[in-house]
């Protein structure tokens, strides 16, 4: 080897593998923290469905009779009993426009889908905005509805990905 040779061999392989293996570690980095982000996003859009679900199915509303003046509302719930729907109140809540809708029912900035039908699938209300291709996460809970059973669907989801997860309470 010639004195001062600035490149040698070694070092510019040294440099190659160098930065291959960093090229790999931001790759993986990069990866694990979509991963994360898309984790955080289905865990808050599941938290928000389970809580504007049990507020649904388990309150009669603030005050508990709101489906005869929605103006008076502070808190939206279905119930007449815990599980035991008022199709007054769901009709109301279907009256509501959809920014008080997402407001009362805390969805924040993620939007929300609710649907009643019977187990063959006849509806009977819905309220929201459908889900389109997004990160949607689907709460079905069993209620009676008119002294039926029915299927109330809380869906919450979020434009920002596009897979569906559908948990049953």
């Amino acid at each position: 080897m010639n004195k001062g040779q600035l490149l040698t061999m070694d070092y510019v392989i040294g440099i190659a593998i160098f930065l291959f293996v960093f090229t790999i570690c931001l790759y993986v980095w990069d990866n694990a923290l979509y991963k994360v982000q898309q984790d955080y996003l289905t865990l808050e859009l599941l938290n928000t469905a389970r809580r504007a679900s049990d507020q649904l199915v388990r309150t009669t509303g603030n005050p508990s009779s709101w489906e005869g003046n929605v103006s008076s509302l502070s808190s939206i719930g279905l119930a007449v009993s815990d599980r035991i729907l008022s199709q007054q109140k769901f009709d109301a809540l279907a009256g509501l426009n959809y920014s008080s809708l997402r407001y009362h029912l805390g969805a924040g900035s993620y939007n929300i889908y609710l649907k009643i039908s019977n187990a063959s699938g006849s509806v009977f209300g819905e309220a929201g905005v459908r889900p389109a291709e997004a990160l949607v996460v689907n709460i079905r809970n069993i209620v009676t509805l008119d002294n039926n059973t029915a299927l109330l669907d809380v869906s919450v989801w979020s434009p920002e990905a596009g897979s569906v997860l559908t948990p049953t309470s």
